[in-house]
């Protein structure tokens, strides 16, 4: 059985690399991230480095690039898959299909405190479930705040992500992931 590292940032921590550092296969990842219409791309990566990226870092991404947060009402917040907007042509530029990985994206029935737990608990059996029983392919999910999300990709990363604010600009996020394979 692999031993898991649990590796924690908060916005208090360190400023956050820009560097490409990606997630380590067993290490638990857990943080707080703002995304903001500058960096509205979610990519899951190692703590040390930042999540949130613009949108002309995507040519460089590749399959790190996971998410992209489009921001409405200030209310309520859509999550798509990166492969997904690229082929619905939201990313302004169009990448040739095998550019990114598949994502997979849900809301899942979790309360913020069952989150919170799982998170706190580094419970990654339960993490992968949710992932599996509410990921879904081609498909974008709007949420607003207090859902709690997964996302799993094609290359073994798992996450839970609990919002905490939505903002006409922002999206300020818990969350937790890890990489299995």
């Amino acid at each position: 059985m692999k031993t898991l590292l649990r590796t924690t940032t908060t916005s208090a921590d360190a400023i956050l690399s820009e560097a490409l550092i990606s997630a380590v296969e067993g290490e638990f990842y857990n943080y707080d991230y703002k995304f903001v219409l500058s960096r509205p791309v979610f990519a899951l990566l190692k703590c040390k480095s930042n999540k949130g990226r613009p949108v002309k870092s995507l040519a460089d991404l590749g399959t790190e690039a996971n998410m992209l947060f489009m921001f409405g009402d200030g209310t309520t917040a859509e999550v798509w898959p990166v492969q997904l907007a690229n082929s619905a042509g939201v990313l302004g530029s169009k990448f040739n299909e095998e550019h990114f990985g598949n994502t997979y994206v849900g809301i899942t029935d979790l309360s913020g405190e069952q989150f919170h737990a799982i998170r706190d608990e580094q419970d990654t059996h339960i993490m992968v479930m949710n992932c599996r029983c509410f990921c879904n392919a081609d498909e974008k999910i709007t949420v607003k705040q207090g859902d709690v999300f997964a996302a799993m990709t094609d290359s073994g990363k798992y996450g839970l992500f609990h919002v905490q604010e939505v903002g006409s600009d922002h999206v300020l996020i818990n969350a937790c992931h890890i990489l299995l394979r």
